[in-house]
């Protein structure tokens, strides 16, 4: 083995490239800074060459296979960006389409491709789109809330596709990406219009017609007046805004009478259509290079592309291993030899580990035959992905170990802005499992703090290119190991555009690390993931993005939000059958917002850990199918007649707190008047009918629906509270009206020793003492099966004033697989707070305040 040095630019198997020697297998290589080494045939030696140090240039051109059996490091430091022939220029690796990389190492040896934190090194790596695409076609840009794409050609997109809008050179501070599905096509002569439903719509069917402009709906409280609606195609195919909802008949009125056969509608799905971002004019214009800004915008052109992320299937698989064949909606971007992801989206596997890998091995029309028959059962609708790229980097055989790290550089500190990194259509196959570093791990992992684009500034050195990785795949399933992290990683960016990733068996399978600074995730699509989908580790800054993600299969939690600071844009996310949780969130900042998102098919109900909340859900759906909380007529998956939580033990009811880990559902499935709450252990739905909250306990004997308030010092409270047990003979533990001073777990007990069980009273706790708490505590009975019970409390008045931590809670699972309705608990004080004391709640319920606790009776008609 030898090593060798570049002598001159030219191809690496030529002689003189290496100063008269040729390149054998083993050798190491080190490329003079200002050299261009290139490579475009099969270099493919028996072990791989050995470790390649860059300092110029190494370049896989169109036709290059090449086995690298070491490490390829891009170095720089130099003053200016490789330029060939310049001994004072960085270092630079670059793959183009048509070409491979084939990575060789054990565990110890540590090879990857990596790029060092030295300035103005680069790493570029840009294959061809795979998808189809097509690019917005008009006057500078489509303005909010369009009919329709207009595009150069709507030709070969399908009902059902997945497609994403986006501009790759709009700059840190512009959130252009967006996410549809297709709804219908015009592609005549001078058309070209894409119908879309935006990509978390609610929904609603057609019952009939009172008229050309009033519309009879199974459930109009999903729309909102000024809703712009799809519904219908081809001829019968309507775009309309709402003007008018009357909600008690389930009537919408719309801007224009309906166009085609209204017998013909009637069972049709009304959805949500409308833009929510601005999209720029791409025809025309060089969507590679152009960052200039037009004339009358004040951010970059580079126009808008439409890819399709997906198409679906058409035809379902009603049996597993019964056939070859599945029909999409449409094949013109698939080709024979393609590996392809189909999507488990059937109601009865419950699992995770589900191989949905095929290679195309024909193709007829819509019709594609796959190299095995189809494993699992697929409705209409299941998404089939493509994971093959032409430009691709993947491991040797199974037991590789390698990756591709561009290595972590923490501040913007000594320009750290001038690395520029780019992968473009790359698919990474088998990488990762390396234990020396977790970022070995994941396989791919994009550190520090790249150049992110800012057509604003005047420093293009720091702030003149876009750091990116779009359309790129994720392939764990070619590597044997099962080794945490293992994902498609960023970490500690600054600014980085990530969007339309495939990412499928890792671990993470998506992981966002770090500071994150501006970080923008869109149109992502995750499944078989061993533990997480889309980790997001501490969203930072005020222009991050992250928003349009499909996230299915997953075994522990479909996405977790981990110390996430602002509260930016996330809306439109997808979760699907995924066997733990669809979400988790801990350690973020409070009042996190999520917006429109659709989680269905899962275990357990989103966890909060105990130092989160409350967040929110806003106008999103979750219905389970795997439990009681189905949709009407579905028959739950797993749990027919109860949910499970298990939340963290700190947010049940007799912890210190007992309030955390709170959520809010606000417009809760997509209804105007929909509400429920996740609160210790327990989902709480409001029933406008009836006015009071129908309760599902949690799998936990500690679970409470519970609440907080300020007693001020000398205050006696009424606490009072009216349940009904719904639908049962009695056969359970009764829940109990509890409360407790907050903030003590003891209430007493254990004072003189551990066998001291003893929990005081507001009456007999030791007076004024804050650090002794106290519990009162009253059973329902079986006089609430049928009917509201209503128990009261009375507390005696402390010497010191303190928070009090009340509500309805039980002491025995038994009763996970019953339901009540609850009336929200009254507090009443004797007396109002001194003039000095301002009550700081921390609760909508307001207290209220009575001399005394007699029943109030009220004149009617002049009579008693």
């Amino acid at each position: 083995m030898a090593a060798l040095t570049s002598n001159q630019s030219g191809n690496f198997t030529a002689s003189a490239t290496w100063g008269g020697s040729t390149p054998a297998d083993g050798d190491t290589f080190t490329i003079a800074a200002g050299h261009s080494v290139t490579s475009s045939t099969v270099d493919m030696p028996t072990n791989g060459y050995g470790d390649i140090t860059v300092h110029g240039c190494w370049s896989l051109q169109s036709g290059s296979q090449f086995k690298l059996n070491g490490r390829a490091t891009v170095f720089g430091g130099e003053s200016n960006y490789f330029t060939e022939g310049e001994s004072d220029s960085a270092g630079k690796f670059e793959m183009k389409a048509d070409s491979e990389l084939v990575l060789k190492g054990t565990n110890s040896e540590q090879h990857a491709v990596w790029c060092e934190t030295q300035t103005r090194t680069q790493v570029i790596c840009e294959g061809t789109d795979k998808a189809l695409t097509t690019v917005i076609s008009c006057s500078n840009y489509i303005d909010y809330c369009q009919d329709s794409l207009p595009v150069v050609s709507a030709s070969n997109f399908a009902a059902g596709d997945w497609i994403s809008v986006y501009s790759r050179f709009t700059g840190y501070k512009h959130c252009d990406d967006e996410s549809f599905w297709v709804h219908d096509v015009d592609t005549t002569a001078g058309a070209n219009k894409i119908y879309y439903r935006q990509f978390v719509s609610p929904t609603a069917t057609i019952q009939g017609f009172l008229s050309p402009r009033i519309i009879a709906v199974d459930n109009s409280k999903v729309f909102r007046v000024g809703y712009k609606i799809i519904f219908g195609t081809g001829g019968n195919r309507n775009v309309v805004s709402i003007t008018a909802i009357d909600f008690n008949r389930g009537h919408i009125r719309i801007d224009e009478n309906v166009n085609g056969s209204l017998p013909a509608l009637i069972g049709e799905t009304i959805y949500q259509t409308g833009n929510e971002r601005r999209h720029l004019n791409g025809h025309g214009k060089d969507l590679l290079t152009d960052t200039s800004p037009a004339t009358n915008q004040l951010f970059a052109a580079s126009g808008s592309q439409v890819r399709r992320n997906a198409t679906t299937l058409t035809t379902a698989i009603e049996s597993a291993d019964s056939t070859a064949d599945i029909v999409v909606g449409n094949a013109s971007d698939l080709a024979v030899g393609d590996e392809i992801l189909i999507d488990v989206n059937n109601d009865t596997n419950i699992g995770w580990d589900y191989d949905t890998k095929y290679t195309i091995t024909a193709i007829d029309g819509t019709t594609v035959t796959l190299d095995d028959q189809v494993r699992y059962v697929h409705k209409v609708g299941s998404l089939v992905t493509i994971l093959t790229r032409d430009c691709v980097i993947r491991c040797d055989d199974a037991d590789d170990r390698v990756f591709v790290y561009i290595e972590n550089w923490t501040s913007h500190g000594g320009n750290a802005a001038t690395r520029r990194i780019r992968f473009k259509d790359v698919q990474f196959k088998g990488l990762g499992g390396n234990t020396n570093n977790n970022f070995y791990r994941a396989g791919v992992c994009i550190a520090g703090y790249n150049g992110g684009l800012d057509p604003d500034s005047t420093d293009t050195l720091n702030y003149g290119y876009q750091s990116e990785a779009t359309n790129c795949t994720w392939d764990g399933s070619a590597n044997n190991s099962n080794d945490t992290y293992r994902g498609f990683m960023v970490r500690s960016s600054w600014g980085m555009e990530t969007r339309n990733i495939v990412s499928y068996d890792g671990y993470y399978n998506m992981y966002n690390w770090g500071y994150g600074a501006h970080a923008k995730f869109n149109g992502c699509y995750m499944t078989r993931s061993d533990h997480t989908g889309f980790l997001l580790d501490n969203s930072s800054e005020v222009y991050c993005d992250v928003n349009y993600m499909y996230i299915t299969r997953v075994e522990s939690y479909g996405t977790i939000w981990y110390h996430t600071r602002e509260n930016v844009n996330r809306r439109h996310w997808i979760m699907l059958n995924n066997q733990g949780r669809p979400y988790y969130d801990f350690y973020s900042s409070p009042n996190q917002l999520n917006d429109r998102f659709h989680m269905d098919g899962f275990t357990y109900w989103p966890y909060m850990g105990d130092g989160t909340g409350p967040v929110y859900f806003l106008d999103s759906y979750i219905k389970n199918r795997w439990d009681v909380t189905a949709p009407a007529g579905f028959t739950p998956v797993r749990y027919s007649n109860y949910l499970r939580m298990y939340s963290h033990a700190r947010t049940e009811w007799d912890r210190t707190t007992g309030l955390t880990g709170k959520v809010v559902y606000q417009e809760y499935n997509h209804e105007i008047d929909g509400l429920a709450m996740q609160i210790g252990q327990c989902l709480k739905e409001w029933q406008n009918d009836g006015g009071y909250w129908k309760v599902k306990f949690g799998d936990d004997s500690a679970a409470g629906v519970m609440d907080i308030v300020y007693v001020p010092a000398g205050t006696t409270v009424r606490l009072s509270c009216e349940l009904q047990s719904v639908g049962t003979d009695g056969n359970f533990t009764y829940p109990r009206l509890t409360a407790k001073m907050s903030g003590d777990y003891k209430m007493g007990r254990y004072n003189l020793g551990e066998y001291d069980t003893t929990i005081y009273t507001s009456t007999n706790k030791p007076n004024p003492n804050k650090s002794v708490g106290f519990r009162e505590d009253v059973a329902y009975t079986n006089a609430s099966i049928g009917n509201f019970q209503n128990k009261t409390l009375t507390i005696q008045p402390q010497k010191c004033g303190f928070y009090l931590l009340y509500g309805v809670r039980v002491s025995s699972t038994d009763t996970i697989q019953e339901h009540f309705f609850m009336k929200e608990p009254i507090v009443r004080f004797d007396k109002a707070g001194s003039a000095e004391v301002r009550l700081d709640r921390n609760t909508p319920n307001k207290p209220v305040v009575r001399s005394n606790f007699n029943t109030i009776k009220k004149r009617i008609s002049g009579r008693i």
